[in-house]
C-alpha cells in the first residue's frame, strides 16, 4: 500500500523546488519579498502539473524564467496594440487574388523551415521586461529581407531604435510592427545595427544617426488572412511579421504542438515571426514554427509550433512582411 506524504514532505519538497529554481534563474530576492515570489512560483507549478498530466494536450508546460512572476509583469511583455485604423492601401493587398495564391503554392514547398536558413536568421533575442515585442516582430522580417538583398550576410539590427525614435508607438509601453516600417520608411531614416545602437529594454530618447544607418525599407504589405495566402508569403518573402494572443498556457510552452484553444477569438497583444510551416507527424496537424522574443531558453530554443488553418490564437489574421535594400 502506498503511504501517503505527510504535509512536511510536501514542504520540503516545495522549498527544493524552489531553491533549484532560483540557483537555475539566478533569482535572489529580501525576505519578505521571497513569500510572494515562492507562493506564485508554486501557483504556476501546480498549473503546469495539471495540465501535463492531461493525457489529451498535445504539447506541454514548463517552468522558465517568468515562473514567479505577477500578473502585472507578465503583461509587461505583451506590447502589441492594433492601431485604431490600418494604413487602408496596405491593408490585404498581397496574396490576397486566389489565382495568385494558387500559382505561388504551386511553388511551395510541403514544409519549409527557415531556422536552417542560418545564414539569415539569428539568434533568438529576448526582449527583457518592456513591452516591445512589436519592435522585436518587425526587425526579425527585417533582418531575413535586408540579409538577402546583402547575398546572406546576417546583420542583427536595432530594436532599441525602434523603441526610442518611432513617433506612430509607445516603446516599451506597445506598438504595431508595420508602424516601425513605416517609421524606417521616412526620408533620411533607416536601420542601424543593434552594436550601433544597442537594446536596453527601456524608453530612451531617441539617438538616431542617419549615417549609421544600413538598412532601409523598400516597401512593406500586409497578407491576406487566409493560411494559403501566408504559406505562399513565407515562401516567397521569408520571415513574416504577426501578431497573436497569448496566455499563461503559451507563456509556460515547454514543446510539442500547440493546441489552446482559450486563446481564439481574444484579439492580440504579443508580436512574434512566422518563420516556417510543416506537419506534425503524431497528430498529423499541420503547424506553424513561431519565433518569439523571449530568448532562447523559452519554448523549444525561443521558438513555437502552433497550429495552422484555424487561426490559432488569430495568427492568421495580421500578417505582415516587408522588403528591405
Amino acid at each position: 500500500m502506498a503511504v501517503s506524504a505527510l504535509p512536511s514532505e510536501d514542504l520540503d519538497r516545495d522549498a527544493a523546488k524552489w531553491a533549484a529554481y532560483k540557483a537555475k534563474h539566478s533569482k535572489s530576492y529580501t525576505h519578505s519579498e521571497e513569500i510572494a515570489r515562492k507562493a506564485q512560483f508554486l501557483a504556476t507549478e501546480k498549473m503546469i502539473n495539471d495540465h501535463n498530466s492531461d493525457p489529451t494536450v498535445t504539447y506541454t508546460l514548463v517552468h522558465n524564467e517568468h515562473s514567479d512572476k505577477t500578473d502585472e509583469e507578465r503583461q509587461s511583455l505583451l506590447g502589441t496594440v492594433l492601431p485604431s485604423s490600418l494604413n487602408a492601401d496596405r491593408s490585404a493587398d498581397a496574396f490576397s487574388n486566389p489565382e495568385e495564391v494558387a500559382m505561388a503554392l504551386e511553388r511551395a514547398s510541403a514544409s519549409l523551415d527557415l531556422r536552417s536558413n542560418t545564414s539569415c536568421v539569428g539568434p533568438v533575442k529576448n526582449q527583457g521586461q518592456c513591452g516591445s515585442c512589436w519592435a522585436f516582430s518587425a526587425i526579425a522580417a527585417l533582418e531575413f529581407s535586408y540579409c538577402q538583398v546583402k547575398n546572406n550576410i546576417y546583420t542583427s539590427l536595432s530594436e532599441q531604435q525602434l523603441v526610442d525614435c518611432d513617433p506612430y508607438d509607445g516603446g516599451c509601453n506597445g506598438g504595431w510592427p508595420s508602424n516601425g516600417w513605416t517609421y524606417l520608411e521616412s526620408a533620411n531614416t533607416g536601420s542601424e545595427t543593434s552594436a550601433a545602437y544597442p537594446y536596453t529594454a527601456l524608453t530612451g530618447t531617441c539617438a538616431f544617426s542617419n549615417s549609421k544607418a544600413v538598412a532601409h525599407v523598400k516597401s512593406w504589405a500586409s497578407v491576406s488572412s487566409n493560411p494559403s495566402a501566408v504559406v505562399a508569403a513565407v515562401n516567397q518573402h521569408g520571415v513574416l511579421s504577426v501578431a497573436i494572443f497569448v496566455n499563461n498556457n503559451f507563456q509556460h510552452y515547454g514543446g510539442g504542438l500547440y493546441t489552446d484553444t482559450t486563446c481564439n477569438g481574444q484579439g492580440i497583444n504579443h508580436g512574434v515571426a512566422i518563420v516556417g510551416y510543416g506537419t506534425d507527424s503524431a497528430t498529423k496537424k499541420d503547424y506553424w514554427i513561431v519565433r518569439n522574443s523571449w530568448g532562447p531558453g523559452w519554448g523549444q530554443a525561443g521558438y513555437i509550433l502552433m497550429l495552422r488553418g484555424v487561426n490559432q490564437c488569430n495568427i492568421e489574421s495580421y500578417v505582415n512582411y516587408v522588403q528591405a535594400y
